[in-house]
């Protein structure tokens, strides 16, 4: 049996418990984070309250895999896999290339054939969200080839392993910003829009949407995409209707929980999209 351990703050329980089923969980418990668990960086205050998710699987194999997904929202740790190191190169025996929305993404490890007429995108993704696995990711990526034009300036929140804004930019946007409040995912973004040779596109930032301080606050952005968990998407909308000058894309939702997000929302529902009872939605001013 393999047993997975996920560190989430209370807020995201459910979202987390659901797909740990949909990805083969037979029994999951829940136990109050230690001192250790508690002081993971979760990109979210220090006294959020955190629990740990005991999820128990028929094998030690079904459980990596889980957590190879797992991982690009929360931390969790295999409880037989031995050191980081070992489970890193098990990792990524998982990760494999991924062809969507017309691109195809793959780590620079990926020995790959790349299909006629896709847009390759290389991604090291480290400890960031944003292989281009995960649905929600997909269906950004869909949305941002359908709404980027050669004249759109682009913002990134959450921006993770920097893949929306690569792909923003190869789409020919004008000028792209990555945002996220961790700067360990930052220097993973930088090093990937490098490779990728968009650097004279896209930059990357720390400073929190909506700080006066910061110059965010009245800086206006065509396209505005967010690929975060709804528990932190849902306090932010305010400021990403803000930046929003035209184009609002957000994600990282379950297609139940779109309603709700959108009653607090002045913006209109232009279009929507599934993929595995995940949901995007793209907005209009």
């Amino acid at each position: 049996m393999g047993v997975l351990m996920v560190t989430v703050n209370d807020h995201d329980i459910d979202a987390c418990s659901d797909l740990l089923f949909q990805l083969g969980a037979r029994a999951i418990e829940e136990q109050p984070a230690s001192a250790p668990e508690r002081d993971v960086d979760l990109n979210r205050s220090a006294d959020t309250a955190r629990t740990t998710l005991v999820a128990g699987f028929e094998s030690d194999t079904m459980a990596l895999h889980a957590r190879s997904l797992i991982n690009e929202r929360w931390p969790g740790r295999l409880e037989d896999t031995g050191s980081e190191s070992q489970w890193r190169d098990a990792w990524l025996q998982h990760l494999k290339p991924i062809t969507t929305a017309g691109f195809t993404i793959s780590a620079p490890w990926h020995d790959v054939e790349r299909a006629s007429g896709h847009t390759p995108i290389i991604i090291d993704p480290g400890r960031a969200f944003g292989s281009g696995h995960h649905p929600t990711t997909r269906l950004c990526l869909q949305a941002l080839v359908d709404q980027v034009k050669p004249t759109s300036r682009v913002l990134d929140v959450g921006c993770g392993t920097g893949v929306l804004s690569i792909a923003a930019a190869a789409q020919g946007a004008a000028a792209v910003v990555g945002l996220d409040l961790n700067h360990d995912v930052l220097t993973v973004a930088q090093a990937n829009i490098e490779h990728n040779q968009v650097d004279h596109v896209v930059t990357v930032s720390d400073e929190p949407i909506g700080d006066d301080a910061s110059g965010m606050q009245s800086d206006r952005f065509d396209i505005v995409v967010a690929n975060i968990v709804i528990g932190d998407l849902r306090p932010l909308v305010p400021q990403l209707e803000q930046a929003c000058e035209s184009t609002l894309i957000m994600s990282g939702f379950y297609e139940h929980q779109l309603d709700s997000l959108l009653s607090n929302i002045s913006f209109t529902l232009d279009d929507q999209a599934s993929l595995d009872g995940w949901a995007c939605a793209v907005l209009r001013r």
